[in-house]
């Protein structure tokens, strides 16, 4: 238990630093890419919110195989220490070293609560993000429940043409207020009843162009990963404003 809260606390802290060099890296790119196209910058984005998740994984994965190393070696320093003849290092040397030491001592100390707010950060979010998902599965099974739109025609004709090759359901919905795609592996657009009755068919046609897209470009999946981002690396302003970029981008 006490190496698991070491690592954790451990890599929560080393994704300070590690999580603000990716976020400058990821605005780096979409500065250069300002004048390409949203696709671009939103797989940038999306590449960025990847390298994000994975960065604490990759800590704790060498943290553990450092612990399990360290020890012995640690070991095997006291037992030269004690031989005669071992001389200390030098006044500067070893001033800087016990500073580190006592660094590392002060971390380490409050390791056991970094990782206690932490889980409780992440408890709270969970309820958020569970409510979504929640959400959103019943507005899935509302879709498959509902008869087809009579855009159904229309939207079979789009997806062609975009190469979507699994049908996409399109269902009038009063249960959402803008349009809005829910499901992977059989996704349904919901289209709000009260919005259709003032749009003429070729509005109609460009929102469901538009929702098409976020279908062949695999949204759901990408918001999945905001949603885990967000909720285990709720702490770090550069997993937000990632996330933001690419909510940002999707629109465009």
């Amino acid at each position: 238990m006490r190496d698991w809260i070491e690592i954790t606390g451990w890599t929560l802290l080393h994704f300070v630093w590690l999580g603000a060099l990716l976020g400058l890296a990821v605005a780096g790119v979409l500065w250069l890419c300002r004048r390409r196209s949203a696709n671009a910058r939103y797989a940038v984005a999306s590449g960025g919110l990847v390298a994000l998740l994975v960065a604490p994984v990759f800590t704790a994965a060498v943290l553990w195989q450092a612990a399990r190393t360290v020890e012995p070696l640690r070991a095997a320093d006291r037992s030269a220490a004690r031989e005669p003849g071992n001389r200390s290092p030098g006044g500067h040397a070893l001033v800087a070293r016990d500073s580190l030491g006592a660094l590392h001592a002060r971390l380490a100390a409050a390791l056991p609560g970094v990782v206690a707010v932490w889980l409780a950060g992440v408890s709270l979010l969970l309820v958020r993000t569970g409510g979504g998902l929640w959400r959103v599965h019943r507005l899935h099974e509302a879709g498959l429940a509902a008869p087809a739109s009579r855009w159904q025609e229309a939207a079979a004709r789009l997806a062609s043409r975009l190469g979507l090759v699994n049908a996409v359901r399109v269902v009038e919905s009063r249960l959402v207020g803008t349009p809005t795609v829910v499901g992977w592996m059989r996704p349904i657009v919901l289209l709000p009843v009260a919005a259709l009755a003032n749009l003429t068919p070729a509005q109609v046609e460009a929102i469901l162009a538009h929702e098409l897209a976020h279908i062949r470009r695999h949204d759901y999946l990408v918001n999945l990963l905001q949603s885990l981002g967000e909720t285990v690396l709720f702490y770090h302003p550069a997993v937000w404003w990632v996330s933001g970029r690419i909510r940002a981008e999707r629109e465009n």
